[in-house]
């Protein structure tokens, strides 16, 4: 109706990922980006108890210090990752583990245990055997069976730190068709949506692993348009 001949969607992933076990819905289980949004706004409260994050990148090595800036007695980082395969920086690890979190790799969440009061009261685990990133750069794993293999903790609050996906609750999602993954659907060669004229890169259409990817597929994009 503007006019225009072209549109590049390039709005990257803005929400957090849900982790889909058992008791995830439970109340003191939060999902990192609002948990960090809230801490950066002053609108957190005070931390207490022993906290547990469950994811190995960046974001969750933010929130295991901001946890602990915030009066947790304990936080712990459990991971799917074995410790030298885990996607944070090594500076960051480092830095979370200076201010007191406890690293935990090789661990994949089964279910959240609640409470006598409802509120999450503890985790299961399973120790993880192998893990291995697919085609389309995704974590995959094996767990490990047999005595050992099991691994249960008590926790007060849980923040799920697992990645970001693409919020496109405001976009046309009727008319734009989105992967598997609920990215946006394009033509790996013209970065094209399935509407003549739309085009998609970066996180929003999948493409954007890491900042190269993204800056490649944005040119490939205008190359396109």
């Amino acid at each position: 109706q503007l006019g225009f001949k072209a549109i590049l969607i390039a709005t990257g992933a803005q929400k957090s990922a849900r982790l889909g076990v058992p008791g995830s819905d439970l109340s003191g289980i939060f999902l990192a980006l609002p948990w960090l949004r809230d801490a950066k706004a002053g609108r957190l409260s005070p931390v207490q108890g022993k906290v547990w994050v469950i994811g190995g990148g960046g974001v969750a090595m933010d929130v295991a210090r901001t946890a602990l800036r915030f009066g947790a007695d304990e936080v712990h980082v459990a991971c799917l990752e074995s410790r030298s395969a885990m996607p944070a920086f090594t500076w960051e690890i480092e830095a979370a583990e200076r201010e007191g979190a406890g690293l935990h790799p090789s661990l994949a969440p089964q279910h959240f245990a609640a409470s006598d009061g409802g509120k999450v009261g503890g985790i299961n685990f399973q120790r993880v055997a192998t893990t291995w990133l697919d085609s389309d750069g995704r974590i995959k794993w094996t767990l490990r069976e047999g005595p050992g293999s099991d691994y249960t903790v008590a926790a007060d609050s849980v923040i799920i730190a697992i990645g970001q996906v693409p919020d496109m609750s405001d976009m046309l999602v009727e008319s734009l068709n989105t992967d598997k993954t609920g990215c946006l659907a394009v033509n790996e060669s013209t970065l094209e949506t399935n509407i003549p004229g739309i085009f998609a890169a970066g996180d929003a259409s999948g493409t954007g692993r890491t900042v190269t990817d993204s800056m490649a597929a944005g040119r490939r994009a205008a190359n396109s348009i």
